[in-house]
């Protein structure tokens, strides 16, 4: 009679120890996948509102989406992403309010937060005349000073950038607070356009002050030519006064 050969325990720890070092070595490389194609679905994003706004640039003479901090019953609400909603095929009042994912990075960690459901990932610099320097940001607010004054000039167009290829249109920035409109909510017009600036504050970092894309080293960006990128955000002030956000370089 044939004895059937089983494996010893030596032999057993010994396969179970190959086993675990092997799930050790695939572990890294797997959670890095999983945060290049985050990375990749951000990066999606922004080329999909690039795509979006080209087709409301289209119909408004090359005109930026423009905002309005304040909301009266003389003021309608107004804010970028509104502005964009029916070329996403949105009706952002619509009850109940409804979740649009390109407008949020997968990598955001408020998605699994209270409000994280609409929260939007992105945000537009703004220009806020007699607040920051006026050739700053595309999204202009209509208001001085903070003060419901329309501005002379309420839309930015393209033409009004001299080097589309290097002024942010749209990048990351998330805001956090006890309200839904600190958070930099979806439909909402709270700082949805001052959220933009990449002051130290403004730059969504991991726990070790790494970024959320490219190996911990770039965020995502839109620019003014609606080409989307990873961009290293500590570049943003490298030829300061000549920032990101500024129109003219």
């Amino acid at each position: 009679m044939n004895k059937v050969k089983a494996f010893t325990l030596v032999e057993l720890l010994v396969v179970i120890t190959i086993i675990a070092m092997l799930i050790s070595m695939l572990l890294p490389a797997l959670s890095q996948a999983r945060d290049a194609a985050k990375g990749l679905k951000c990066l999606s994003n922004m080329h999909q509102l690039g795509l979006t706004m080209a087709m409301y640039q289209s119909d408004f003479d090359g005109a930026f989406p423009a905002s309005l901090f304040y909301v009266t019953n003389d003021n309608p609400q107004e804010v970028w992403d509104r502005k964009l909603a029916p070329y996403l095929d949105i009706n952002p009042d619509a009850t109940p309010a409804p979740c649009a994912q390109v407008l949020q990075c997968p990598s955001d960690f408020r998605l699994s937060m209270q409000y994280g459901s609409q929260a939007r990932s992105y945000a537009m610099p703004g220009c806020i005349s007699g607040i920051n320097r006026d050739d700053d940001g595309v999204c202009a607010t209509g208001l001085t000073n903070w003060s419901p004054t329309p501005l002379g000039r309420t839309v930015i167009k393209i033409g009004d950038v001299t080097k589309p290829a290097a002024t942010v249109a749209l990048t990351e920035n998330w805001q956090v607070g006890p309200n839904p409109w600190d958070w930099n909510t979806q439909w909402e017009p709270w700082y949805d356009w001052f959220a933009g600036w990449l002051g130290p504050a403004g730059i969504p970092t991991l726990a070790d002050g790494k970024f959320y894309h490219a190996g911990g080293t770039k965020i995502s960006v839109l620019w003014c030519d609606l080409h989307a990128a990873f961009a290293d955000p500590t570049d943003a002030y490298a030829d300061y006064p000549a920032t990101w956000w500024a129109r003219t370089k």
